[in-house]
């Protein structure tokens, strides 16, 4: 099992890795900007856990995102530009999960992932694609040269292992007729089946962030069945294509599809 330090860790590195792929695309800045926000809120849950305790006993409620930062400001130092920061992407991850108008951009959650490593304490490595390394320029370089060598290599050995031409048959009375060979005939005459190998689902388990509807199918176009209400824990039976759906059971027969911006993943 995981623990506290590890669990904000998947949770942020997850959203660093979908910064990295999200290019100029919204909505996986916005997913991503969730993922990171959601790992600020798991760490002050982790560190402040006597005290919410406390406060739900006392106000019986679950405490709200000022609550914990005026918690974190007794227990530790918050200067008032940590303290606006949070607070300003607190109001954009909002916006952003209950598809209001917001302005989101990529340096914009960059800065974001910057602060929240520096805010937890948790170091995660930026997964970027080989184009962007700076010795990228080799690899073609590299390919061409391998290339060449290799197809001299073919050329010499075919030119030193061809045969000499065999003389041709000699047929006599009474040998029976060579039978000529069908190019169409397939050489296996029962290939043998693909098997699909099923890949498990990246995440297994995930927590609603707020309220949202549950659709029938992944993607807004899709009718709403249910709504799922706020901090409610569902098993993910499958994840869409482009990782921005999970399918959650409901009933014993019954499933629907959530809005991955709406939910945050629960480490196993």
């Amino acid at each position: 099992m995981q623990t506290e330090t590890e669990s904000v860790q998947a949770i942020v590195q997850h959203g660093i890795n979908l910064l990295a792929r999200a290019k100029e695309d919204k909505d996986l800045l916005g997913i991503a900007l969730i993922y990171l926000h959601s790992g600020v809120e798991s760490y002050l849950r982790s560190q402040l856990e006597e005290e919410l305790k406390q406060f739900e006993e006392r106000e019986q409620k679950r405490p709200s995102w000022p609550n914990l930062i005026d918690f974190w400001e007794e227990k530790q130092t918050l200067n008032p530009s940590s303290r606006a920061t949070l607070l300003e992407y607190n109001a954009l991850r909002n916006s952003v999960a209950h598809a209001k108008i917001h302005d989101i951009s990529r340096p914009r959650v960059q800065r974001y992932a910057d602060f929240v490593q520096k805010f937890t304490g948790v170091q995660v490595v930026t997964k970027q694609p080989w184009h962007h390394s700076p010795l990228a320029w080799l690899i073609p370089i590299a390919t061409l040269f391998l290339v060449v060598i290799a197809s001299a290599w073919a050329i010499s050995a075919f030119s030193l292992t061809e045969p000499l031409p065999s003389p041709p048959p000699t047929i006599t009375p009474g040998s029976p007729a060579i039978q000529p060979v069908s190019l169409d005939q397939p050489a296996v005459a029962n290939p043998p089946e693909l098997v699909p190998i099923d890949l498990p689902n990246t995440v297994q388990k995930i927590r609603i962030l707020a309220q949202t509807d549950v659709r029938t199918g992944p993607g807004m176009e899709h009718e709403a069945i249910t709504l799922a209400p706020g901090n409610a824990q569902y098993t993910v039976l499958e994840t869409a294509v482009d990782g921005r759906w999970y399918k959650v059971p409901l009933e014993p027969d019954l499933t629907g599809w959530i809005d991955a911006a709406s939910a945050a993943p629960i480490a196993p």
